[in-house]
């Protein structure tokens, strides 16, 4: 049993581990952050100061850190609930880097696919995910297809009545049809 002013003073630290600018320190820095996050009480009170570093700092770097930083989202989303994590990572899908939007829409299917429908807020997801579709880098666009897929498959023809909330091209609405078909 750790002791509370211990946790209190390694939670502190984990910002920095999360924002090093050292590339091989700050994977095995969101690595053990994910570790901490997973093995303290109140995990929830490092949502705020953590989440929003790991979508700007960490989802555009290496691979493995990319892996590290979707696991440390994950963590703190089974830490009290995904909503509040998720608001931070929409604003990764708005994100001038290409490649941070696209694994801030991969974290949302693994989030999908780890806590279903009933625990993801799907409305402000669709209405998050309206920039991406018209978003200049096509696998951007082609990862959030991949993502109203998937929501299909939870929530079924609820799916297809909101597509107008995507504010879809003509063409995008009818390959998302078909995948709905192929589903």
């Amino acid at each position: 049993n750790v002791p509370e002013e211990d946790i209190s003073e390694y939670g502190e630290l984990l910002p920095k581990f999360v924002a090093d600018t050292n590339a091989a320190a700050q994977e095995k820095g969101v690595a053990a952050s994910a570790a901490f996050i997973r093995g303290v009480p109140h995990q929830a009170s490092y949502v705020k100061s953590i989440a929003p570093l790991v979508v700007d700092k960490c989802l555009n770097k290496r691979p493995g850190t990319v892996s590290e930083a979707k696991e440390l989202l994950l963590a703190l989303m089974e830490a009290d609930s995904p909503t509040p994590v998720m608001e931070f990572i929409f604003a990764g899908f708005k994100h001038r880097v290409p490649k941070v939007a696209q694994a801030a829409i991969d974290v949302c299917a693994e989030a999908l696919s780890a806590f279903g429908v009933k625990h993801i807020p799907v409305k402000p997801l669709l209405k998050a995910l309206v920039p991406t579709f018209a978003h200049a880098n096509k696998d951007v666009r082609e990862t959030s297809m991949s993502l109203v897929t998937s929501l299909y498959l939870w929530i079924g023809s609820a799916m297809e009545q909101n597509l107008s909330t995507l504010k879809l091209r003509d063409a995008q609405v009818n390959e998302l049809k078909k995948r709905f078909e192929d589903a």
